[in-house]
């Protein structure tokens, strides 16, 4: 997500609990650098009819500017399936003294699959694309996409992952480790890099179509060099 500064270098957790019977969600989204803050909306206060027609507000502390969370125009930026879910939001939150209030913020779900759950064998290449907000030290860019690739070896549980033209830059982790820990219980975190200097980290983690367990995997990212900072999501599925 954007911070109100203008950097694009904050990524966190997301969970989205969707009724389609009732067409209404639930969600809570936690940035990492909040100081344990969380922006919730409430399913009363919410709508979801399909997955690229869901939405929702509640009011902030300044009603000018309602939180709000909205789904994808185009659920085809991150891939060709009906099983992941992505969006933008933003919200205003007070937090021991700080109001904290995202420009731009895109989040992705998926019924994620616990470790358990995953093959202890074979490898799984996944590919799809990446959507974010950057901030080039001189303006603030929202929208800008570049493509996601990732290998896993579910024996070793070792592999690797990239995003490439992303505004323009190409970075990645070359030492995937689905061990590492990460969102919740059921995912992994990793560092990300580049020739030129690029620092960043990522959190990701595999989601289910109904039957394959690690049919998906989802994640967000953020990664800065000097003045240039970046936030994102990324979301691919195996061939």
């Amino acid at each position: 997500m954007t911070r109100s500064d203008g950097s694009a270098g904050m990524s966190g957790t997301a969970e989205l609990v969707f009724d389609a019977a009732a067409g209404t969600l639930g969600a809570r989204i936690s940035p990492m650098q909040w100081e344990g803050a969380s922006w919730e909306l409430a399913a009363a206060d919410s709508y979801y009819t399909a997955d690229d027609d869901l939405g929702g507000s509640n009011i902030s502390n300044d009603p000018a500017n309602p939180n709000s969370l909205q789904g994808a125009a185009d659920p085809s930026v991150l891939c060709d399936c009906d099983y992941l879910s992505w969006g933008s939001w933003n919200a205003s939150i007070d937090a021991n003294g700080t109001t904290y209030g995202p420009d731009a913020g895109y989040w992705v779900v998926g019924q994620l699959s616990a470790a358990a759950d995953l093959p202890l064998s074979g490898v799984a290449s996944y590919s799809g694309q990446a959507i974010g907000t950057v901030n080039d030290g001189e303006a603030v860019l929202s929208g800008v996409t570049g493509s996601f690739t990732a290998s896993v070896d579910f024996g070793t549980g070792l592999g690797s992952l990239q995003i490439d033209g992303f505004a323009g830059r190409s970075f990645g982790d070359s030492n995937l480790d689905i061990n590492s820990g990460g969102m919740f219980d059921w995912g992994f975190t990793g560092q990300l890099s580049d020739s030129a200097g690029l620092t960043g980290q990522y959190n990701a983690a595999f989601a289910t179509d109904g039957v394959d367990p690690a049919a998906a995997m989802i994640g967000t990212f953020s990664a800065e060099d000097g003045a240039w900072s970046a936030s994102g999501v990324f979301g691919g599925t195996r061939p």
